[in-house]
């Protein structure tokens, strides 16, 4: 195993009498394949809305998928190398699961219109088997590639928790997407702005009405101050299946906590249309379910190759 910083002529020295000209050196940065690490920062958080977030950098959040299933244009995240996870309504329409060739998981860049984005298809789509489509209850799916992704600075897998959020272990959180930023239109590139997690959302009539908020599986999300003195705005359409990311208190290591499954309504004014507060399908309610999905998985894979 290499060290971090590895300088290989030093090394090649050792073995022969060659050295480099006027002292250069060249050297061999070993990069951390660990989940929910980065290799690219930049820390801009200026906008107020993910309507108007701030750009992202390439490899900047490596873990974020561009997932179009038929028309449908969702976000994702890479758990596994070969294993996504999203909204149960990306990868479903009129409460049917797409065709895996309907699907197109995409990873290594940030623009919408990007010809380097790395293409990978689906060999199976598996939304959760109680997810309700009229109040999005379990809204989380998860997708099996049919080859690994390769792993590079580029594309990272994210970390799932191994506990619920506190604030006392994270530091701050993200959401990120291709969604709708102004009238009508998605934004041309990946976007980013950090959010909280909001106690008071479950106060609102149209959640308790509409049974939308449960706080058992679901976090609600968005920026902060009141919710009844200001507009919140969060994610948005398109931003569906997407992350909502936590950094560690102590290093730069995220961890996946939800994933975008709706807004709570959409305003209409002469500018925007702009979306509320966002709800997310808590992941860590789900880890026992997406553990046994993937195992579940490859066993029948395994039983369908004898």
């Amino acid at each position: 195993m290499f060290p971090r910083y590895f300088n290989v002529l030093k090394f090649l020295n050792r073995k022969s009498n060659y050295s480099c000209p006027n002292n250069l050196v060249v050297s061999l940065t070993c990069l951390s394949h660990d989940c929910g690490s980065r290799h690219v920062k930049t820390g801009n958080f200026r906008s107020k809305y993910i309507i108007y977030g701030d750009k992202v950098a390439k490899g900047e959040y490596p873990w974020q998928v561009k997932l179009n299933c038929g028309r449908q244009l969702c976000g994702g995240s890479v758990i596994r190398s070969d294993w996504i996870i999203t909204a149960a309504h990306c990868v479903m329409l009129n409460k049917a699961i797409f065709n895996t060739k309907d699907c197109t998981v995409a990873v290594g860049a940030v623009y919408m219109n990007d010809h380097n984005w790395l293409l990978y298809g689906a060999e199976a789509l598996l939304p959760h088997k109680d997810y309700v489509e009229k109040n999005h209850e379990n809204d989380i799916a998860l997708i099996k590639l049919k080859r690994k992704i390769n792993i590079s600075p580029y594309v990272q897998t994210i970390c799932l928790p191994k506990k619920p959020y506190s604030k006392e272990d994270f530091s701050y959180c993200i959401s990120s997407g291709f969604g709708k930023t102004i009238r009508d239109q998605v934004s041309h590139t990946l976007l980013q702005q950090r959010m909280i997690i909001r106690n008071d959302c479950g106060l609102l009539r149209l959640q308790q009405k509409s049974g939308f908020y449960n706080k058992s599986s679901k976090l609600c999300v968005g920026t902060t101050g009141d919710y009844y003195q200001e507009s919140t705005i969060s994610t948005c359409l398109g931003d569906s299946g997407g992350p909502f990311v936590c950094r560690s208190a102590t290093e730069d290591r995220w961890t996946l906590f939800g994933v975008h499954s709706f807004v709570s309504g959409v305003i209409t004014d002469l500018e925007t249309d702009s979306c509320k507060q966002s709800f997310e399908s808590n992941v860590y309610k789900y880890m026992d379910w997406i553990t046994t999905t993937i195992s579940l998985h490859k066993r029948n894979a395994t039983d369908d190759a004898v």
